[in-house]
């Protein structure tokens, strides 16, 4: 069992989705990236037993993420979702050694995703 395993439930975005330009030159997050951050820092922490479960996962990490309900690539969709979770783990994403992302088209799920952390450093002892 991963000591953290969550689903957000929301509209993930492709990080082709992710940044807009004014016309000035400056590059902004667009709203809806924030929000699905947002909704995975909250839900990581809604489901936490403890303010911050960092305290039970030791980096390096592997992370792995399935995305339901999507129509583009599955490693577009991991960089808001990361964004989410290192803030709410309170680790820099560098610590995340591993990681791996799946996309369920057609499914009954509700659109979002389901995020598993393990500490990475298990796998090479095992």
């Amino acid at each position: 069992m991963s000591p953290l395993r969550i689903r957000v439930v929301g509209n993930p975005v492709s990080v082709n989705a992710m940044y807009k330009r004014r016309m000035s030159g400056q590059v902004y997050v667009v709203p809806e990236a924030f929000t699905w951050k947002q909704a995975v820092w909250a839900t990581v922490l809604q489901h936490s037993p403890q303010p911050c479960v960092c305290h039970a996962l030791i980096p390096p990490l592997r992370v792995d993420v399935t995305f339901y309900g999507v129509r583009g690539d599955a490693d577009n969709y991991l960089k808001a979702t990361l964004d989410g979770l290192k803030l709410a783990l309170r680790i820099d994403d560098k610590h995340f050694t591993t990681v791996t992302a799946h996309v369920v088209r057609a499914t009954k799920e509700p659109r979002g995703c389901l995020i598993e952390v393990t500490s990475a450093a298990q796998e090479t002892q095992a």
